[in-house]
């Protein structure tokens, strides 16, 4: 059942391994050697900071390759989720707006304003669309609040 999943984490590697840095050449083209190999659809890669070592994040030039990758794994028709942490205030993601460019739709997870109902453990958080590219329907882009119950 989980033969179309194929997992690389940091933590579950060996100290001794280099891991995949989008940064640099090598490593954009090991990812998507391997994910061409593996006929991959979706890349979810999580998360940016940790992925793609770069001295300054608010310099547009600094992800030019990254974004040239992502752009690639387009044309290769691979879907790709890139995870981002925000930047201190909250209202947007870290660095350079330059990183929207490439993306279809920007989501943003904030906290909700649910109130519990009852005292089960319950996740609470607000997804919102920064971005929404070719937004059609109507409500499509409105902001939802969700609250998971703990099972």
């Amino acid at each position: 059942m989980r033969e179309n999943l194929h997992f690389s984490a940091r933590q579950y590697q060996s100290s001794e391994i280099v891991f995949t840095d989008l940064s640099t050449e090598e490593g954009r083209g090991t990812l998507f050697s391997e994910a061409m190999n593996a006929k991959i659809e979706l890349l979810i890669l999580y998360n940016l900071s940790t992925l793609a070592t770069v001295d300054d994040e608010n310099a547009a030039s600094e992800f030019n390759d990254v974004i040239k990758f992502i752009l690639k794994l387009k044309q290769e028709v691979i879907a790709c989720v890139l995870v981002h942490h925000s930047n201190k205030a909250g209202e947007s993601y870290r660095g350079s707006s330059k990183l929207a460019t490439t993306f279809e739709v920007i989501l943003r997870l904030e906290e909700s304003s649910l109130k519990a109902t009852d005292k089960t453990d319950t996740t609470r958080f607000r997804l919102s669309w920064d971005k929404f590219r070719g937004r059609k329907e109507e409500g499509a882009g409105v902001p939802l609040d969700f609250a998971l119950e703990q099972v």
